[in-house]
């Protein structure tokens, strides 16, 4: 999905802006570093997810191995202290840092990341 698809998708959810972000490859697609992606991880505060938890029915066997539940074939959501939330603003969307999701791709370092690596170091440079 492009830009224009993950904004639509994050804003039909109604989330507090405040109490989420954006992570991975569709932060990466809202900075402009990546043109697609293929689902969109977010990232939500306790409080989020208790409301959230209600609206999609999430039940703990929706979680994964890496701590996400999946609340459809497009979205999943992380949950995490606010106080450790670590985002950037960009066109009013909080989005993750992209120096942390270079840390990240760089420590999995899987064949797919290498070319998300360059271009997010190309547009650290630039930025």
């Amino acid at each position: 999905m492009d830009k224009k698809e993950i904004i639509k998708i994050i804003d039909k959810m109604s989330m507090e802006k405040d109490e989420y972000y954006i992570l991975g490859g569709s932060a990466l697609v809202i900075l402009g570093i990546k043109e697609k992606t293929k689902d969109i991880d977010i990232c939500v505060s306790e409080l989020l997810f208790k409301k959230l938890k209600e609206k999609y029915k999430i039940k703990e066997e929706n979680k994964n191995d890496c701590g996400f539940y999946k609340l459809s074939s497009e979205i999943e959501i992380v949950v995490n202290n606010k106080k450790e939330f670590n985002r950037i603003w960009i066109e009013n969307y909080p989005v993750e840092n992209p120096q942390n999701i270079l840390k990240f791709k760089e420590k999995r370092n899987l064949e797919k990341d290498k070319i998300d690596i360059e271009k997010i170091k190309e547009y650290l440079k630039k930025n």
